[in-house]
């Protein structure tokens, strides 16, 4: 009898013991789920997003032109937690979107990610434009400037301006001028609603 009672009473501690290290792993698994970086290398330079703890939110602004629909965000999470969408793959970014952090013991905490784009800016010309070119309407009061009084189009480049497009000469004096040399093109026709100015 004592024998089988020592065996019952070593299986007792051993169902103890295991009892004992399930509720140390569950206590030990981490409750950490945070995003720490969101971060898109792909641009030059790259765009860190700004993250708020507290809202759960991360907000970017992006070069006009950006590509939005199919961004890769690099992201650090926590230790030991998973993100979803994963690290760099891409994604379309025209309206928010949800990123959840699972932490190791399955608590869960979502940031919405919000991406905004920087808005136009006037482009410099530079001359002689020497190769095809078409200016198109930035939607901007003027857009495009030229540090000087006379563009010059030459080697048989064919300069397209759009309807609605603003040149400005930012040269003190005379009214700017283009001037297209022998070979060289221009075409620009504007609308009743879009002048070429």
């Amino acid at each position: 009898m004592k024998r089988v009672f020592r065996n019952a009473a070593f299986a007792l501690a051993a169902v103890a013991m295991a009892v004992t290290s399930c509720e140390t792993d569950d206590v030990t698994k981490s409750d950490e789920k945070q995003i720490i970086s969101f971060v898109f290398n792909s641009l030059q330079p790259p765009v860190a997003g700004v993250i708020n703890q507290t809202a759960k939110t991360i907000t970017a602004t992006v070069p006009y032109g950006t590509n939005v629909t199919a961004l890769a965000p690099v992201i650090e999470a926590s230790p030991k937690a998973t993100v979803a969408p994963a690290t760099g793959v891409p994604q379309n970014f025209t309206t928010p979107l949800p990123y959840v952090v699972v932490a190791e013991n399955g608590e869960v905490a979502t940031y919405i990610v919000t991406i905004a784009m920087e808005l136009p800016q006037p482009i410099e010309l530079t001359s002689p434009i020497t190769a095809n070119i078409t200016l198109k309407d930035l939607g901007l009061p003027i857009d495009y400037f030229f540090a000087g009084s006379t563009l010059f189009v030459q080697n048989n480049a064919v300069l397209t301006i759009e309807p609605g497009v603003t040149i400005q000469f930012t040269s003190t004096g005379d009214k700017g001028s283009l001037q297209i040399n022998d070979g060289a093109t221009i075409k620009a026709i504007g609308t009743a609603e879009k002048h070429i100015q």
